[in-house]
């Protein structure tokens, strides 16, 4: 009997040891799990805080950026028309320059080849004029049964048509290729 209860009491003893022991560690364990836990959320804010500053500092920076390049991108464009605009002034100023020159150039042709066709047609009309004359002043007799044409007067009188019509398609043509070269 006394041996039963000394192992009752050491047992008992024993357990509410480890009760105890259990109950500290316990609490100790709960005690660092609050500690880490409380830790952790302070990292975890801390980092939260570290990273939307550095995200608020670069989206700003990136507004920046984009606005500075929005900037150059938009005086760019306004100089490249500006440029543009000056350029095609000055080509149609150059064009509208070159046309007026040009038909200077074929109004004159025009009407040097004209006074030179004037004048040669008169110069044919008179040479064929005076060469009528000579001939009916040399040739007075005419055949009164036969109507028969002087050969000089047929010959004079086809050349001036010829002369007449190859100045005028003469002048034509020179004008046409004054247009096409220039």
């Amino acid at each position: 009997m006394t041996m039963d209860k000394r192992c009752r009491d050491t047992l008992q003893t024993v357990d509410k040891r480890c009760r105890d022991t259990i109950q500290t560690v316990d609490k100790r364990c709960r005690d660092t799990l609050q500690t880490v836990d409380k830790r952790c959320r302070e990292t975890l804010q801390t980092m939260d805080k570290r990273c939307r500053d550095i995200l608020q500092t670069v989206d700003k920076r990136c507004r920046e950026t984009l606005q500075t390049m929005d900037k150059r991108c938009r005086d760019t464009l306004q100089t490249v028309d500006k440029r543009c605009r000056e350029t095609l002034q000055t080509m149609d100023k150059r064009c509208r320059d070159i046309l007026q020159t040009v038909d200077k150039r074929c109004r004159e042709t025009l009407q040097t080849m004209d006074k030179r066709c004037r004048d040669t047609l008169q110069t044919v009309d008179k040479r064929c004029r005076d060469t009528l004359q000579s001939v009916d002043n040399e040739d007075t007799s005419i055949d009164l049964f036969v109507n028969v044409q002087k050969p000089e007067r047929t010959f004079c009188l086809s050349f001036h048509f010829i002369i007449e019509h190859f100045f005028v398609f003469f002048g034509l043509l020179t004008c046409l290729i004054t247009l096409n070269f220039t």
